[in-house]
């Protein structure tokens, strides 16, 4: 994973490059608060990163939006207990997210080879 780190208007922004074409952008707004903008993503990460966040007992606010339909940004926020930091939250979350699907599709593949 590459990243630059640069500062614009007293924000922090981090930017994740895991494909070409692919990045995660970090905007550090204040304390515990931090925008993610996702590229080339939709609603259906966002809704279920969204979902997962809320769950967590760390995360006080975690919400998403696509801020136009005819570009590929996804922008998720994220406000945390002071115990801990939005990007750490984000990354349990996926890594919860992940042990999930693997295990609907350790299910999915067992009810396949029944028949």
């Amino acid at each position: 994973i590459l990243f630059e780190n640069f500062i614009c208007k007293s924000l922090t922004y981090k930017i994740y490059k895991f494909k070409e074409d692919y990045e995660i952008i970090v905007e550090n707004k204040e304390n515990n608060f931090t925008q993610f903008v996702l590229t080339k993503e939709d609603h259906t990460i966002g809704n279920v990163i969204q979902t997962e966040l809320l769950e967590n007992n760390n995360v006080i606010f975690s919400g998403y939006r696509i801020p136009h339909p005819l570009k590929p940004y996804l922008h998720i926020k994220i406000k945390t207990k002071s115990n801990t930091t939005p990007q750490n939250e984000l990354q349990k979350s996926i890594k919860s997210l992940q042990k999930k699907l693997e295990t609907i599709k350790k299910s999915f593949k067992n009810e396949m080879s029944k028949n």
